[in-house]
């Protein structure tokens, strides 16, 4: 008896040591990096989407983050019902829309040439399927000039036919320094797509940072040296309001000839994001937007132009005619 019981001791020292073991191998490998990781564990870095459809999609559209795009595709898929064969091969394309803050009113991407310390600055950008197949589920990778979160590595995000577009905004803080710093962004940092193009799929962005904190309630400059961390976010940006117009041109024009849709904008704080939908679906997020018409009627466009979180929509059209 005592035999055994000296038996099931030394079994269960030996366990406990390899136990013991097991949690020091562990600990180093899992435990301390997650504490000093800047990744995406504990992140600030944000990320959100709003996906655009191209003239190829017709179904299987999810816009839930925006209720006015969600009506639009609906009415689409409602009266579009073609199917694509795919072939070939895709390619992912990522292109700069603008920089600047989030506002921090009204949450809104607000386009600036420059962000204070203390501002939640911001990146737009797009990434579009130029190719001839579907994407399938692919990542994007994020890399800021944040002392906190230096970079950012997304889930999968949704196959994309096409033609097809999603639009991106993410945001971070704590800037390395003042000057410009340089974002670099990388949709399928892997290269898990087979894309007919890798040379398109990385954008490299520089974001100037005054060096400046800024209350923004009581529009109180504290200066660069200044300990003022814990100031409300918001670079004070001048504006008034804004007047918005739209045009086509030509006012009439005949069925395979372009036409090139205008905004034209005065106030707000000088600096504007556009977006742009329209007959024959229309989508765009340019000042500009030229699109060629295959039918005869009427065409409308409509374009709401944001800036400082206050948004100003237009309606204009023009005539198609054989």
């Amino acid at each position: 008896m005592e035999k055994i019981k000296e038996s099931f001791g030394t079994a269960l020292m030996s366990a406990g040591i390899v136990l013991a073991v097991l949690l020091l191998l562990w600990i180093p490998f899992k435990i301390v990096p997650a504490i000093f990781s800047h990744g995406s564990n504990f992140v600030s870095t944000t990320l959100s989407s709003l996906f655009i459809p191209g003239d190829s999609t017709s179904t299987n559209i999810d816009n839930s983050q925006n209720t006015t795009t969600k009506e639009t595709v609906q009415t689409i898929n409602a009266t579009v019902q073609t199917q694509k064969n795919y072939y070939g091969k895709p390619d992912l394309e990522v292109t700069l829309i603008g920089t600047g803050i989030i506002d921090p009113s009204t949450k809104q991407f607000v386009q600036t040439n420059y962000a204070g310390f203390n501002d939640e600055i911001a990146i737009k950008f797009q990434v579009k399927n130029i190719g001839t197949n579907v994407s399938g589920a692919w990542k994007l990778r994020i890399n800021t000039p944040s002392r906190t979160t230096p970079y950012y590595d997304s889930a999968n995000q949704t196959s994309i036919k096409p033609g097809d577009r999603i639009v991106f905004t993410t945001s971070f803080n704590s800037p390395e320094s003042a000057g410009i710093n340089t974002s670099y962004i990388t949709a399928d940092p892997l290269n898990e797509v087979d894309e007919s193009s890798e040379s398109n799929n990385s954008l490299i962005v520089p974001i100037k940072i005054d060096g400046t904190y800024y209350n923004y309630n009581n529009n109180y400059n504290y200066g660069s040296n200044s300990a003022a961390s814990n100031l409300p976010y918001g670079t004070l940006y001048s504006w008034s309001n804004m007047t918005v117009n739209c045009y086509a041109n030509p006012q009439l024009s005949s069925v395979g000839a372009p036409v090139t849709w205008y905004s034209t904008v005065s106030g707000g704080n000088g600096y504007y994001t556009y977006s742009w939908t329209g007959t024959d679906q229309l989508y765009a997020n340019e000042s500009a937007v030229s699109k060629v018409y295959y039918t005869s009627g009427t065409k409308m466009a409509t374009v709401t132009v944001t800036s400082n979180g206050q948004s100003v929509t237009r309606q204009c059209g023009t005539n198609v005619i054989y």
